[in-house]
């Protein structure tokens, strides 16, 4: 299994050049300012990243998580089963955390 972890990629994550792999984790800071816009362009970014598993941790920056809207736009995005997140924003941990560490491991 090859796991590719990037991270503080504030709003730069289009010219980031990710290997590929089985799993693509995002360590947090994807956006700079944390308005739903970044956020919204970086989950559409992710999802058509081509692994077949994605883990995201929301960063200190990315404050449009912890938002109704960002709520919701996550929510929608973790209803693939490939997906899978973790805030840790010092907000919640949001489900499935023990799914993506067995599939992890």
């Amino acid at each position: 299994m090859r796991l590719v972890c990037i991270s503080d990629t504030h709003n730069k994550h289009g010219s980031v050049k990710v290997p590929g792999g089985d799993v693509l984790l995002h360590a947090g800071d994807f956006t700079t300012t944390g308005k739903l816009p970044e956020f919204t362009a970086f989950l559409k970014w992710f999802t058509a990243q081509p692994h077949q598993h994605k883990i995201l941790v929301c960063g200190n920056h990315d404050v449009a998580a912890i938002t109704q809207a960002g709520r919701s736009k996550l929510a929608k995005w973790a209803e693939d089963p490939s997906h899978h997140h973790l805030m840790l924003s010092g907000v919640e941990l949001v489900e499935r955390e023990m799914e993506w560490i067995v599939k992890v491991r």
